[in-house]
């Protein structure tokens, strides 16, 4: 209806029409999966996991108990974990959100750097693993990379992919944004 410029009359019940509703949020991050998983080799990965779960909690007590009750509660997925050929890992959580790059922070709310971080801690064990977050991008494009006030030099990064072009002929371009990407991260070496 849209490309056509048709416009629904519904006072006057002339046209019928169909409502279609997606999640933008997963169809983002399904997108950035596909392009990783089928680009592998292009982008030096060994393995590329969707949506991977932990429980948070193991264990609760009454305060002032001796001993902790076995009991797994409070799930965490992150949306997309990749190892790379060099050895490194990467946690991605995609956000279908359009950042005021200009704003406060970027325009990335804290909830957002505190899950990835959450997510860093919890599904890696590893000290090095590198951890990002990904929009899509909006008039200006991001590369910021964060340290964290910590005794262990935590970083998390945020970028933006750039999805204004036809992904059918410039695949390419959208492989190569994210190759700069890990290559300016260092998860090559």
């Amino acid at each position: 209806m849209f490309l056509k410029n048709f416009q629904t009359e519904i006072f006057r019940g002339t046209t019928e029409s169909v409502g279609v509703l997606l999640d933008m949020n997963e169809l983002f991050e399904d997108f950035v999966f596909r392009v990783l998983c089928n680009n592998k080799d292009k982008l030096l990965l060994k393995t590329v996991a969707f949506q991977k779960g932990r429980r948070l909690v193991r264990g609760v007590r009454k305060i002032g108990q001796a001993s902790f009750d076995r009991k797994m509660m409070f799930d965490t997925y992150q949306d997309i974990v990749v190892e790379f050929k060099s050895g490194k890992k990467l946690i991605i959580d995609t956000k279908y959100k359009i950042l005021n790059t200009k704003g406060h922070h970027f325009g990335i709310v804290q909830s957002d750097v505190y899950q990835v971080l959450a997510y860093r801690e919890l599904h890696t064990g590893q000290t090095e693993s590198a951890v990002l977050l990904i929009y899509p991008e909006g008039p200006e494009a991001l590369r910021q990379e964060f340290l964290i006030n910590s005794e262990n030099n935590v970083r998390f990064a945020a970028a933006t992919i750039n999805l204004k072009t036809d992904l059918r002929e410039n695949l390419a371009d959208t492989v190569n944004q994210f190759r700069e990407l890990f290559t300016g991260l260092q998860l090559y070496t």
